[in-house]
C-alpha cells in the first residue's frame, strides 16, 4: 500500500484528459460500501464485481440507465455474496452527482465519501 493512503486502496485512471482516483475505504468494524462510476462495463464492471464477491455493497453507476440495470442482472446472476444496486449517475453533471447523494446518504447513512 502506498505511504500516506492509510486504510485506502487508490486506483488511478486516466478519463477525457483528467485523473479520476477511485478511493474505496474498507473498514471491517462497520459494513462495508463502494461506489463504482461507469460500473456498466469494463474496468468498472470488473471492480464491481470483485468487490460484491469480497461481501461490498455496490452502488454500481452509469450514465444509461439501460446498460446500468443490465450489469446489475449480470451481476446478480453470478449470486455474489456483496448487494449490488444501480443509480443513474453522470460524473460531469453537478444535479446528477447531488441526486447520489441524496440516494446514498439515507439507504446507507455510514457510507464515508472520499
Amino acid at each position: 500500500m502506498a505511504e500516506g493512503t492509510k486504510g485506502y486502496l487508490c486506483f488511478p485512471f486516466l478519463f477525457n484528459f483528467h485523473h479520476i482516483y477511485m478511493s474505496i475505504t474498507v473498514l471491517k468494524w462497520f459494513r462495508r460500501y463502494a461506489v463504482v462510476t461507469g460500473a456498466n462495463k469494463g474496468i468498472g464492471f470488473a471492480i464491481s464485481k470483485q468487490l460484491a464477491s469480497n461481501g461490498i455493497t455496490v452502488v454500481v453507476t452509469a450514465r444509461d440507465e439501460k446498460k446500468g440495470l443490465e450489469a446489475i442482472q449480470k451481476l446478480k446472476q453470478l449470486d455474489l455474496p456483496g448487494h449490488v444496486v444501480f443509480h443513474q449517475l453522470d460524473v460531469t453533471d453537478p444535479a446528477s452527482i447531488k441526486a447520489l447523494e441524496h440516494f446514498i446518504t439515507p439507504q446507507y447513512p455510514q457510507f464515508a465519501i472520499n
